[in-house]
């Protein structure tokens, strides 16, 4: 790279404007180049992302993004800004600030994105949301962290998808036509759940936020539904990587997402990981036994605080989870809907709809109540966030056909807003002690009441007379350990023909030869016998599968590979027979033995499931404080950035200046040339970059309340530039 230097004068008025001067929305494009020159990050992109081609490379691609998304929201697209700046001669100015000769035009721009691998666009943008993302100065500030109800610090993080819909119009056919070619399709957009966006086909975002300060700490972009499992797994060891490079206790930190395909996934992953973790859970199958509802009524439930804009919820403890020898906590909530109808996610029963929560933090530090606040805390501050994504980033837009490059967009959109926040902090110097409560605040007595379900019956109540519950039938199924190892050797003998499938006697899951699992799905009794039925969790998961022809004839395109054998019922079921779980995609093994406590007896689904709900008569008491979450607002810091750095004059020299037209090569000096061998990762590095020889100078006149966003500027200590409005 060549020699850059930068000159800084502070101003307390304003002059007249540069003859050469940037443009002001350019200005944070500036800072930002700046800073990562100064790190010798751009050193790095060079030498770590090259691209097999001639022309612009990778860090071109980089500086036009960073260039783009920092001029926002100026431009309504990414050709604009690249017409407008390479029209108006602003091109060369802007790419010197990155070492380069000139900005690249919008079809280079799509050629360059276009050739991105996936394997180069997943290592870019873990390095530059990971180690590339400067140190934020309000990582350990107690504004950012959440004090449970036993006055504990935690850090909390969430990651959640969004949906990227597409529709797949229909396109003119005919002989005067050439053949239709759709967009999506060299994206590898694929069908999904879309929620209440109208998509035939769509794409899916993920990303991994830290929720007291707002900063994204990963990323992925995938089709239809996404990998939001996949991303859960990574997510845990992320965080407990960034807990130890901090010095912190994993244990310290949790996890929360969306009850996403049923939460089961999630609860395998977190089961395994020292990072707490709470989620959602489609597991609605006890709360339709009326035993289970009876004997949860007479539990005591704790009133939710909300913010008034929705129903009242009450919360209380359900049960135990078991997976193997890992326990997770479950939480029920209620509430009445207005107008009698179930709404959103849930079950609803008897005038009532209850959602269930699955953790494994401790009942003391958060009580049922504060679970089901810290789950719905979680979706306002991730739905709040990607709306400020989408209003400052214009993250929704297509920047690239091709998913690698649309990726490499999206996170240099990501990096800046988290650099727009950090830097910002910055200009407020050290930020000012907030005060923690130390006199305890004790839930008031109108906090809690009993709950009685509506047309509930009596605890331990016979069920009545009719058809049994679907659940009892299977009860006897549930024996011995020896019962299930003959279903593990008649699933052995199953599968036994079918290459790269296995079984998990533990999990109860076969696996299949694409990597996917058929989790325990169901049973019934038919015609004397127990029929075992193994499903695969998604349609996804067979869509596209390079073995798909050799389970299946169907080209259904929702078609789950299923495995059903057929057992014999179980003579008799022991009194301490160990239960499984059977639910959707996922299932339990070898959880504890129920006791003697007739409730267990009263609710079949209970022991079918693999849920002990025989609650202790005295449940923990909570801490004496009540909850308390993070209340930094990142937003201001990232306003602060935005308006010191529109104040800057940026004014950017090259010596030599160079020539309006390239220097044309018409004689074959070298053997390479004549031979015409490929070029050198050098050589094509050197096609846009400046010469060596090149001086160039940024000038920058800023006021002294922008000082501290450029890296050669200093502010005495006695004129801090901002201060808080609320404690002047």
């Amino acid at each position: 790279m060549p020699d850059t230097r930068l000159n800084v004068s502070l101003q307390n008025h304003e002059r007249s404007e540069p003859q050469r001067a940037v443009p002001a929305h350019f200005n944070e494009y500036i800072v930002a180049c700046e800073h990562l020159r100064g790190e010798g990050i751009f050193d790095e992109i060079e030498q770590q992302f090259r691209l097999d081609r001639s022309g612009y490379q990778f860090i071109d691609a980089v500086l036009a993004g960073l260039a783009f998304f920092s001029a926002q929201p100026t431009y309504s697209g990414l050709r604009g800004m690249l017409d407008e700046v390479n029209g108006r001669g602003w091109s060369q100015a802007l790419a010197a600030a990155g070492g380069r000769d000139r900005l690249c035009s919008q079809a280079s721009m799509s050629r360059v994105l276009g050739d991105i691998p996936e394997e180069m666009a997943c290592r870019f943008k873990e390095q530059l949301l990971g180690a590339w993302t400067p140190a934020a100065p309000f990582s350990a500030y107690e504004a950012v962290l959440w004090r449970d109800c036993t006055g504990q610090s935690w850090h909390g993080f969430a990651i959640d998808g969004r949906v990227q819909p597409f529709r797949r119009r229909a396109l003119c056919e005919g002989e005067e036509y050439p053949p239709a070619r759709r967009r999506v399709d060299s994206l590898g957009a694929k069908p999904g759940y879309s929620g209440r966006k109208r998509a035939d086909v769509q794409m899916e975002t993920s990303i991994l936020e830290h929720l007291g300060s707002g900063l994204y700490l990963a990323m992925n972009y995938a089709a239809g539904n996404g990998q939001l499992s996949d991303d859960f797994a990574q997510g845990l060891a992320l965080i407990e990587r960034w807990a130890n490079a901090r010095g912190l206790e994993p244990g310290r930190c949790f996890l929360a997402i969306d009850g996403h395909q049923g939460g089961f996934a999630q609860l395998r992953a977190a089961l395994r990981s020292p990072v707490h973790f709470l989620t959602r859970l489609r597991y609605y199958e006890p709360l339709k036994d009326p035993a289970v509802r009876a004997q949860l009524a007479q539990q005591t439930w704790q009133k939710v605080d909300d913010s008034r804009s929705g129903p009242q919820r009450w919360a209380t403890e359900m049960g135990d989870y078991w997976l193997g020898d890992a326990r997770a906590r479950l939480v029920v909530s209620c509430f009445e809907p207005t107008d009698g109808k179930k709404r959103g996610a849930g079950c609803f029963v008897d005038g009532l709809q209850y959602e269930v929560y699955a953790c494994d933090l401790d009942p003391t530090a958060y009580p049922a109540a504060e679970v089901v606040t810290t789950y719905y805390a979680r979706a306002g501050r991730q739905e709040n966030g990607f709306a400020r994504l989408d209003r400052h980033m214009d993250l929704e837009k297509m920047y690239s056909d091709c998913a690698p490059g649309q990726q490499v967009m999206m996170a240099l959109g990501v990096w800046l807003h988290n650099f727009r926040a950090i830097r910002g902090a910055e200009l407020f110097g050290e930020l000012e002690p907030i005060d923690v409560e130390a006199a305890p605040r004790k839930l008031e007595s109108a906090d809690t009441l009993p709950l009685a379900p509506t047309g509930a019956p009596a605890p331990h109540a016979a069920p009545a007379a009719g058809r049994p519950e679907p659940a009892s039938l299977a009860v006897g199924f549930e024996a011995s350990h020896a019962w299930w190892q003959g279903v593990t050797r008649k699933v052995e003998q199953r599968i036994g023909g079918l290459d790269g499938f296995s079984y998990d006697a533990q999990t109860r899951q076969i696996g299949c030869a694409k990597g996917a699992y058929l989790g325990l799905s169901g049973m019934r009794q038919r015609g004397g016998r127990v029929i075992v039925r193994f499903r695969i969790g998604s349609p996804q998961a067979c869509q596209g599968c390079p073995f798909r022809r050799e389970c299946t004839s169907s080209t259904s395109p929702t078609y789950r590979k299923e495995i059903e054998i057929h057992m014999p019922p179980p003579a008799t079921l022991g009194a301490h027979d160990e239960p499984a779980a059977i639910q959707g995609q996922d299932k339990a093994a070898d959880a504890p033995t129920h006791g003697s406590d007739p409730a267990d007896k009263a609710s079949p689904s209970t022991a079918l499931l693999g849920l002990r709900l025989s609650i202790p008569d005295d449940l923990p008491e909570p801490g004496d404080l009540h909850m308390r979450q993070p209340v930094l607002v990142a937003s201001t810091f990232r306003n602060a950035f935005r308006k010191a750095a529109r104040s800057l004059k940026v004014e950017v020299t090259k010596s030599p200046p160079d020539s309006s037209t390239r220097h044309v090569d018409y004689l074959a000096m070298t053997a390479a040339r004549r031979q015409r061998r490929r070029k050198t990762w050098d050589e094509r590095l050197q096609w846009n970059s400046l010469p060596q020889q090149a001086n160039i100078t940024i000038a920058i006149r800023a006021p002294l309340t922008a000082a501290r966003l450029l890296p050669e500027a200093n502010t005495p200590a006695s004129d801090p530039p901002f201060q808080n409005k609320a404690n002047r």
